[in-house]
């Protein structure tokens, strides 16, 4: 048998009325609520800040080109020296920094020891990048090298400091020859 028209829109009526009640009686949903979404928005926004902040803080810093040599050592001549070059089998005076490229972690410093390092240059004691920039530089002259592995220590690396196959930067400062 056909109901009515007011039967139907009775019945839905009463449905809603349903529907809104057992709403209420479960209480407001946390997700419409205004503060939370202002809350979910600011976490957002300080995730991403964060990322950011972190990409621009772990980039590589360079203060202009860097120049790649035939070996795959790159330097920047942050400031040229005035004095003479060191040759083969001389002694060098340097203040330096490395750290390992992939965690900025710092694996030794003159600069942090308060006495400058001297080292005999061109010999084959010292690390090949570093016979190769040394021989290069004039006393006075400040440089930032990338050493790739090859150049550096290699498969072996320097446990713990410097692991397997690791890329390493330096900031070296000649300050003297004999």
């Amino acid at each position: 048998m056909p109901q009515s028209r007011h039967r139907k829109i009775d019945k839905r009526k009463k449905q809603r009325s349903a529907t809104r009640a057992a709403a209420a009686s479960r209480g407001p949903s946390i997700t419409k609520s205004k503060n939370f979404q202002i809350g979910a928005m600011i976490l957002v926004a300080a995730v991403i800040i964060g990322g950011l902040g972190y990409y621009w803080a772990t980039k590589p810093k360079a203060a202009g080109p860097f120049i790649t040599t035939a070996s795959g050592l790159q330097y920047y001549d942050e400031k040229v020296g005035d004095g003479p070059s060191p040759h083969a089998g001389q002694s060098v005076t340097v203040n330096y920094r490395g750290v390992t490229q992939s965690t900025q972690k710092e694996f030794d410093s003159s600069f942090r020891r308060g006495v400058p390092a001297t080292f005999t240059v061109g010999t084959g004691t010292l690390i090949k990048a570093w016979d190769e920039t040394l021989l290069t530089m004039k006393v006075g002259g400040k440089r930032k090298l990338i050493v790739p592995a090859d150049l550096g220590y290699g498969k072996i690396g320097r446990p713990p400091d410097i692991p397997p196959n690791s890329t390493l930067e330096f900031d070296i400062e000649l300050l003297g020859v004999k």
